[in-house]
């Protein structure tokens, strides 16, 4: 009896993944208004894998956003195991083209702080007053402030910058889900609800 090496099944992508312990972002549905946070797993040229709750489901096509690298990725969801999903990227988009008047002092934050070695972005002083103004609705705009002043304090801190970019993400407004009307029942549907009856 010969003893070959058993295959890999689980092994079938074209490229190794890197480990990524990155904080991501699932977004979906009609102008992305259902979205819910994530852990990026791994990654590589073509797919993702991230950790997601089981009980939240996945359309088949989303949006998936990597934060600490300010990219978007249009996936095709391959597989979902439990709180772990697989996918292929479809399309790659920079986060740093993002242009929303009503955001500009955060859009401009977050750009001045991708530059290394640059000085304090001179925008810091708006950010801090569109903070201020909008500190009810910020999930935390006391570490968002603190954040502000470190890297106004500190603004060769290339830690301090990455953390107030994520920050910044974690600040910026989502779209309110629209409730879908449902079609009217066509005649068939109408004979099985009155068969329940």
């Amino acid at each position: 009896m010969s003893s070959r090496p058993m295959p890999n099944f689980s092994e079938r992508r074209v490229e190794p993944r890197l480990p990524a312990s990155a904080p991501g972002r699932v977004m979906h549905g009609e102008r992305l208004a259902l979205w819910a946070d994530c852990l990026i797993k791994d990654l590589s040229a073509s797919g993702a894998k991230i950790e997601l709750s089981h009980f939240y489901r996945l359309p088949p096509r989303f949006v998936l956003l990597h934060f600490h690298e300010a990219v978007a990725f249009e996936v095709v969801l391959k597989w979902r195991r439990g709180d772990l999903a697989g996918m292929a990227f479809e399309h790659r988009h920079p986060l740093d083209t993002l242009d929303d008047p009503r955001l500009a002092p955060v859009v401009e934050a977050w750009r001045a702080l991708g530059q290394t070695g640059a000085a304090a972005p001179p925008n810091l002083d708006a950010l801090a007053r569109w903070v201020g103004a909008n500190a009810a609705r910020l999930p935390d705009a006391l570490s968002l402030s603190a954040a502000i002043d470190t890297v106004r304090n500190e603004p060769q801190c290339q830690d301090c910058r990455r953390k107030l970019r994520a920050l910044l993400w974690t600040a910026l407004e989502r779209p309110t889900p629209g409730v879908q009307r449902r079609a009217p029942v066509d005649p068939r549907g109408r004979r099985y609800l009155d068969a329940l009856r």
